[in-house]
């Protein structure tokens, strides 16, 4: 069974399919009125309509209510342009220099960091030099692990009840 749920490529595809279906329903009325199509033509328009058309409905009657939701939102404002060589590269080049930084709230960004430390600094014993997430945690002030690990300063060891630094020091 078809996922239920659509990746970022799929849905700009999926919003150009509900696209040209509009502009078909357009074309066959504003040609066919001006007489500026044939019976022939007209007749392939309306059939590649017709099968966009199921073809967009069978998708959207397979999605998730939420994507659904997301979809309809993200049509009403789909804006399909034709754009120029020179100001699609300026347009790329902005984005691209936009996206050299990740910009998010701080909770998240810990909540990240927290679920990354969980992976790669439980138990390990990898020299703090070697690694390219110590770097990252250092330069965005993450709070260092109370371990004291020789290897890292965000290394940590699986905490047993009664096992973890501060419990040791109690007992001192």
């Amino acid at each position: 069974m078809p996922k239920n749920y659509l990746n970022a490529q799929e849905v700009n595809e999926f919003l150009m399919i509900g696209f040209l279906e509009d502009s078909f329903r357009r074309i066959i009325e504003d040609w066919g009125s001006r007489e500026t199509i044939t019976k022939e033509e007209l007749k392939n328009i309306k059939t590649a309509k017709t099968f966009l058309a199921k073809f967009y409905d069978g998708v959207m009657n397979r999605l998730d209510k939420k994507e659904v939701d997301k979809l309809l939102k993200r049509l009403k404002k789909f804006e399909f342009r034709f754009l120029d060589d020179y100001t699609t590269k300026r347009l790329l080049g902005q984005f691209e220099e936009e996206h050299k930084v990740v910009k998010m709230p701080r909770v998240e960004f810990e909540d990240w960091c927290e679920q990354m430390m969980t992976v790669k600094c439980l138990d390990c014993h990898k020299k703090w030099t070697k690694c390219k997430l110590h770097d990252l945690l250092k330069d965005n002030f993450v709070p260092e692990s109370s371990w004291g690990l020789k290897s890292c300063r965000y290394a940590y060891r699986k905490v047993e009840k009664g096992d973890g630094p501060d419990e040791k020091r109690k007992l001192r």
